[in-house]
């Protein structure tokens, strides 16, 4: 298993008497106990090394903390993640030691390739069974031992090794997930799901997306007024007088909602809340126009919530009919905020002195002048 070894040879071996068998800590250290280990065969360490090592992979003891595990059911928690490790184990024919009795998901009663959490959940009525191996990489409770591990930053300024692991612990996890994904060899299937999650990249939810863009464009440049809701800063340089200060007005927005035949309720519902969005960003403070149509204007309405909207049509589509229609208005709008499947023709340059965002609720296309959103199913 090279795929293990730059994380195995992370963690730093302390002998320690009065840790019962061998167990390590969120910082990557191993405590073991010499006597107990002395009559394992070395095949035997190296499998108790990578159920260790799997143990910080997987970060139980950042997800027994997301569950609320404390020491009064910690004992729980370390089977359900020793079986979530050791079915894996199972899978490769590593021999653990005679002496010890490994929790596995078959000796649980339960299916193999499942979550420490779905393990966890059911273990009230199941009897563990088995041994477990101790240390706070598992539950993130420390053991008595584990304080011999701790170092304090010399005198030099290095770094310690609680904050040295913190760091590099992502970036080893990281390095084995791929070094598996690339293997050529037999992995067992629940360490290559493993692999496929750590290594798959994480996709910015396009809500948040919507919300940077569209908030970048209301911010740019909104101080242009003057007002004396909002006294200058500078009036203590002359008390006698009340002088204004610049405030930022709201731009004019306004909403486009594709009604065509292709949109389906679920498209359709995504714009009702992307609309809401928009209204809940300018405060709701007032009423915004809501454009509906397909290849031409259905409706048109005022609103300062989603559920109000009136989506009309069912037809064609043509984008080009309704932001000319848009452009018509007065005030003219600043910006546009276009929901569509993409599935239609486009004006051929962008509206003169208009910010255009289209959010795309299919896999259609957007033009090329516009800023787009696209929603991810």
């Amino acid at each position: 298993m090279p795929y293990l070894a730059s994380a195995i040879w992370s963690m730093r071996l302390i002998p320690d008497e009065r840790c019962p068998t061998m167990g390590v800590d969120t910082n990557w250290n191993c405590y073991y106990n010499s006597e107990r280990v002395a009559g394992w065969s070395v095949e035997a360490i190296a499998t108790v090394l990578v159920h260790e090592v799997w143990h910080l992979l997987r970060e139980h003891h950042k997800r027994a903390a997301a569950l609320g595990v404390t020491a009064l059911n910690a004992d729980a928690w370390n089977g359900a993640a020793d079986a979530e490790i050791n079915d894996g184990l199972m899978q490769a024919d590593l021999p653990f030691p005679q002496d010890i009795t490994p929790i596995t998901p078959t000796g649980l009663g339960m299916p193999d390739d499942l979550l420490a959490e779905d393990y966890y959940a059911r273990m009230p009525e199941q009897s563990i069974g088995g041994s477990s191996f101790g240390g706070s990489c598992a539950d993130g409770i420390a053991r008595p031992w584990e304080s011999s591990g701790k170092e304090s930053v010399g005198k030099d300024g290095t770094i310690s090794n609680e904050t040295r692991r913190a760091i590099s612990t992502e970036l080893l996890a990281k390095h084995v997930a791929e070094e598996i994904s690339t293997y050529p060899g037999k992995v067992p299937g629940n360490w290559k799901r493993w692999a496929k999650a750590i290594t798959t990249p994480r996709q910015i939810p396009w809500q948040t997306v919507f919300r940077a863009v569209f908030g970048r464009l209301v911010t740019a440049g909104r101080k242009d007024d003057w007002s004396y809701t909002r006294p200058s800063r500078r009036v203590f340089l002359d008390p006698s007088f009340v002088m204004p200060g610049m405030v930022g007005t709201l731009p004019d927005v306004v909403l486009i909602g594709d009604t065509s035949g292709s949109m389906g309720e679920d498209a359709l519902g995504t714009a009702i809340q992307i609309m809401d969005s928009v209204m809940e960003w300018l405060g709701r403070v007032y009423p915004v126009t809501v454009v509906a149509g397909d290849t031409c204007v259905q409706a048109v309405s005022k609103v300062t919530s989603g559920k109000n909207v009136k989506l009309e049509g069912g037809g064609g589509t043509d984008m080009r009919e309704l932001i000319a229609h848009v452009l018509t208005l007065r005030p003219k709008p600043q910006i546009i905020v276009v929901v569509t499947d993409g599935y239609t023709p486009w004006p051929d340059c962008a509206p003169a002195g208009v910010q255009t965002v289209v959010v795309l609720v299919a896999k259609g296309e957007s033009p090329t002048w516009a800023t787009t959103v696209r929603v991810k199913p």
